[in-house]
């Protein structure tokens, strides 16, 4: 079965005789369901997916899938405008629940366009006839007569009714081997797809093969009027992943408040009550909260959210969201473990929860911190803490790893992770600090310098989050690694760690040896090397360091085996 597989297990008594007569209430079935919709002149024209339609194989069923606002619609009234076969369009209602008015609208669509005659409408809309039994086969018979043809079913996500999603499914399994057969819909319309995939000639287009180009894009605002520069309309696009419901109104807000671009979010007042209307009232409160909980963590799967939510159900959860096929939900991997949302609507569901429960809104973010810290994801839990304007903890991550990433060749990871903070944030010494070591990796020593002026501004007299006893020890450390003043001076600033932070010590006293074989004193080089190889935490390139030097001084005293 095409749309339930499994449909026609337990069907309603009503399904085995059906006793209201359609024939009478054929004007339920307006023209208006039965036609595409009139397209205006500024619609983009979109090309390359028409063509590909317009291509498609007969007895192909083509699947138009997507999100509310994707044109899913529009595309396939462009599509049928460039058809050369004709097309039978159904727009599917509330009366289509009922499978005998869904055989009626059916048979109505076909007559638009010529295929019917009134007496075969008449038949198809007769009392007494199952819809299953004798109304499908009946269909099938005539259909199989009419030359080829395509027939285009809106809305499918509409019908809730076991028995007429199963009519449907019937009529779509029965489609002659001359005709295309179109589902739209919002939700996954077409059961059973990996089978069909194999066994039947099937068209999948999705939000992807929807998105809007920036050159469509282009179309579309010339054609409401909006000026754009090619660089907003880049970022635009990017933004609202080619969403063409959101680009258009991006378009109107634009239109609507003149003045510098500000790239469209989701707590745009039009998109969002756009986005609340389509999507959410449709919804029950449980799921629109959850929604709004889960849209806080990102990307996501079922684990990481039961962890950060606290609660034990959210596989079942985003099973149902991938199921509806209507909440913006991206897979980010083939095993259906990792998601996203569509960025403008987690933007949505993040402002809706952050004005309804602050309180909640932070202590999620604070969670998903403490969970990513445990699962080595620190670049996310950087993100998460300053959206939730603990800068200073965000600041701590960066710096918590700042002398590893530096001294082993990841001084790129380090400049990334300070790029996540906010550039706003006020003077921090874990910031200055880490900013001090990422310049080293570069090289820079002038800042080097400045940075660790600012990390002795804002000293608080507290420990760093790498470990070291104080602020000052961490700037003492630097000063004689840069070599400041001298060699003489640098023995007696790393003196001055070794003594005062057991952490940084062993990489302390080789910077000190260093500077002792630069003032001759030898011996007193291989004693602080031979302690800092028994050091614990020794940083393996200080270690190659330390190991080299050491060598250097044996060779030199002739101390070779």
């Amino acid at each position: 079965m095409a749309l339930a597989d499994d449909a026609t297990r337990d069907l309603p008594d009503r399904d085995r005789g059906v006793v209201v007569d359609l024939s009478r209430t054929l004007d339920t079935v307006r023209p208006a369901t039965c036609r595409p919709p009139v397209l205006g002149p500024s619609v983009v024209p979109r090309r390359p997916v028409v063509d590909r339609l317009c291509f498609t194989a007969p007895g192909t069923l083509v699947s138009i899938c997507a999100p509310a606002g994707y044109g899913k619609t529009t595309t396939a009234a462009l599509w049928a405008q460039a058809e050369s076969r004709p097309v039978a369009w159904m727009s599917l209602g509330m009366l289509d629940d009922d499978p005998s008015h869904l055989v009626a609208h059916l048979a109505n669509a076909f007559a638009e366009q010529g295929l019917l005659d009134r007496e075969a409408v008449r038949y198809l809309s007769g009392p007494g006839r199952s819809p299953l039994a004798e109304l499908v086969p009946a269909v099938a018979a005539i259909l199989e007569q009419l030359d080829p043809f395509v027939v285009v079913v809106d809305d499918v996500h509409g019908l809730t009714d076991p028995t007429a999603i199963a009519v449907l499914g019937a009529l779509v399994d029965a489609r002659p081997s001359n005709s295309v057969v179109a589902l739209l819909s919002r939700t996954h319309a077409v059961r059973g797809t990996a089978r069909r995939r194999l066994t039947d000639g099937l068209l999948e287009l999705g939000p992807l093969d929807l998105a809007l180009d920036v050159a469509e894009a282009q179309v579309a605002f010339h054609g409401l009027g909006v000026a754009i520069t090619p660089e907003e309309l880049v970022e635009l696009v990017e933004h609202c992943e080619g969403w063409p419901g959101g680009l258009h109104l991006a378009a109107l807000a634009r239109r609507e408040r003149p003045g510098p671009w500000r790239s469209i979010s989701g707590r745009n007042r039009l998109l969002a009550e756009y986005l609340v209307e389509e999507v959410l009232e449709s919804l029950e409160p449980t799921q629109v909260a959850f929604l709004e909980e889960a849209s806080l963590v990102s990307p996501m799967s079922a684990e990481l959210l039961d962890a950060v939510l606290g609660i034990d159900e959210s596989g079942v959860r985003l099973a149902e969201i991938e199921a509806s096929g209507n909440l913006f939900l991206v897979a980010l991997d083939d095993d259906g473990e990792w998601f996203r949302f569509h960025h403008l609507f987690q933007e949505l569901l993040d402002s809706r929860l952050r004005r309804r429960d602050p309180a909640r809104w932070r202590a999620i973010h604070d969670r998903a911190v403490d969970v990513l810290v445990e699962r080595g994801e620190v670049d996310l839990a950087i993100t998460h803490a300053v959206r939730a304007g603990a800068h200073g903890r965000a600041a701590a991550l960066v710096q918590r790893d700042a002398v590893a990433l530096a001294m082993s060749g990841r001084g790129g990871v380090l400049s990334r992770r300070l790029d996540l903070l906010d550039p706003q944030m006020e003077a921090d010494a874990n910031r200055a600090v880490a900013s001090a070591w990422a310049a080293v990796t570069r090289g820079d020593v002038r800042e080097v310098r400045t940075q660790l002026s600012v990390a002795r501004d804002s000293d608080r007299g507290e420990p760093l989050a790498d470990g070291a006893a104080s602020t000052a020890t961490a700037i003492a450390l630097m000063t004689s690694l840069i070599g400041e003043g001298g060699p003489r001076a640098v023995v007696t600033t790393a003196t001055t760690v070794i003594e005062a932070d057991e952490r940084w010590a062993p990489m302390a006293r080789t910077i000190r040896a260093t500077a002792l074989v630069q003032v001759g004193r030898h011996a007193d080089a291989r004693q602080d090397l031979d302690a800092s190889l028994r050091g614990s935490g020794v940083l393996p390139a200080f270690e190659a360091v330390t190991l080299e030097l050491l060598a250097w001084l044996h060779l030199r005293d002739g101390d070779v085996p």
